[in-house]
């Protein structure tokens, strides 16, 4: 499980194994008793190794095709998340297809 403290702002990477897909990549980050809605989901960034975030996205979560990015915390930041357990959701639209996927928790301390 990764953990963050509640003060920080920073870049969560989310490892994945596959090809990119075509369209949107999302996260929703929810209690883990809950599953997401529509409105749950944030915008998030496709990380290949193109992209000025891979290292770090491969110093944090080695062995992956691509990478998952989204900013997490309180400082000038949409995703805001109080002291607690998480359930993180990936969501990735492709032409034909729309795979939802579960990476893991995350806590904040």
């Amino acid at each position: 499980m990764l953990r963050l403290d509640r003060e920080t702002t920073e870049y969560v990477f989310w490892g994945v194994t596959g090809d990119v897909p075509e369209g949107d990549v999302q996260v929703a980050i929810l209690p883990p008793d809950q599953r997401p809605s529509e409105g749950d989901y944030f915008t998030a960034q496709k990380v290949n190794s193109n992209h000025n975030l891979w290292g770090a996205a491969q110093k944090a979560n080695p062995d992956f095709d691509w990478y998952t990015a989204r900013l997490v915390g309180p400082w000038n930041n949409d995703v805001v998340l109080t002291q607690g357990v998480y359930q993180v959701w990936l969501r990735f639209t492709d032409l034909t297809e729309r795979p939802v996927r579960r990476p893991g928790g995350l806590e904040i301390l």
